[in-house]
């Protein structure tokens, strides 16, 4: 007996708290609610924190067991972390949303109170396959370590042979990348070579997220890349769009990838239909053929990179050329950096994708 997996990008709090309070959720519409509810298994991305959802009215303490709640009502078979869960506007730790999962018993990888927990796979059963997940992220600042919750880091050292490990646990492994330009509907260079390197260590189906915006694909070594599912369950009134990932295996072990479209819009996200659904998946596939094309994904991304020079030198100088020209015209030798220049300079040199952005965007002028 085989079994079809449905993998959806970020499920945003506010959806799941009118989950919660109505018994059903309006921001999900009904076809595709039929269509979800059918899968073997679901899985997504929690949007951020669980004590940060919701009615802005209403307390956050009284919010975040109502979002654990909605979450179980979309069912899924686990959610993935990534680093938004680590750092909410209300100030609260990671720690709070593992406890209201626990509660609740939602399963979640990706995430954890320490680097042990956040490493570890999540595993589950059905129709007599195994399936393994597994996350990891750039470090954002949010990485957890042997004695603080975070996210589990990028090793790239470590990566294969992880893969290659978890793997011979399962039957398929489905792996979650948070990397990549949010802004930027193709694979950088390095984050396909990190996506490239799970898939040919063993994952039958790789996901790297790149914020709302849906990206393309590829297949590499018997498996499937997406690099950017777009949008999922987002925020009220936002209009974006993306694809559910259906993921089926045959009885006899065959495996079939295939793309629904769906948009969001101000009554929620629904299956995307006729010329909509046309132009959604055609723009996703001719994306897709282009990264195939030798030596696109590095000179498109040196063209993107060219293009964000100024705001990379911006946050370098952790000032801006308002406040430069200032130093000059007055002999001020030292510039005063603020706590908000600090973590954004820190973020660009801790992050792989920004660093990668950064070196490029700088090597035009450098040579």
């Amino acid at each position: 007996m085989g079994l079809q997996i449905l993998v959806g990008a970020d499920a945003a709090p506010a959806a799941a708290v009118t989950e919660a309070t109505q018994g059903k959720a309006p921001a999900m519409g009904e076809s595709l609610r039929t269509v979800w509810e059918s899968a073997g298994a679901r899985l997504f991305s929690l949007d951020c924190a669980l004590g940060t959802c919701g009615n802005e009215q209403t307390q956050a303490g009284e919010t975040a067991p109502l979002c654990a709640q909605g979450v179980l009502r979309l069912k899924p078979a686990a959610v993935s972390l990534f680093c938004r869960n680590a750092q909410n506007t209300d100030g609260e730790r990671l720690g709070g949303t593992l406890a209201l999962l626990k509660t609740a018993g939602i399963p979640y990888f990706g995430a954890g109170a320490d680097l042990d927990e956040a490493e570890k796979p999540y595993y589950f059963a059905k129709n007599n396959l195994r399936i393994g997940v597994y996350a990891l992220s750039e470090h954002s600042g949010c990485a957890a370590t042997e004695r603080s919750a975070g996210t589990n880091p990028l090793d790239l050292v470590e990566l294969g042979d992880r893969i290659r490990e978890l793997r011979g646990s399962c039957d398929r492994l489905i792996v979650f990348y948070n990397g990549g330009s949010e802004a930027y509907p193709y694979p950088s260079p390095d984050a396909q070579k990190v996506c490239r390197k799970a898939a040919e260590c063993g994952a039958s189906l790789v996901l790297s997220r790149q914020g709302d915006l849906l990206g393309c694909y590829e297949k590499w070594d018997n498996a499937t890349i997406v690099y950017g599912l777009g949008a999922f369950l987002g925020a009220e009134n936002a209009e974006h769009e993306g694809v559910l990932v259906q993921y089926e295996i045959g009885d006899y072990g065959t495996e079939h990838v295939s793309f629904l479209p769906v948009e969001t819009g101000e009554n929620g996200t629904e299956l995307a239909t006729g010329k909509r659904a046309e132009q959604i998946l055609e723009a996703f596939e001719t994306r897709s053929r282009r990264i195939r094309v030798q030596g696109f994904v590095e000179a498109r991304f040196r063209a993107y990179a060219a293009a964000n020079r100024e705001r990379i030198l911006h946050v370098l100088s952790g000032n801006g050329s308002g406040r430069r020209a200032v130093d000059a015209l007055t002999g001020k030798s030292d510039q005063t950096y603020s706590r908000e220049d600090i973590q954004a300079l820190l973020g660009a040199l801790e992050s792989e994708s920004a660093r990668e952005l950064l070196a490029e965007g700088l090597r035009h002028d450098a040579i």
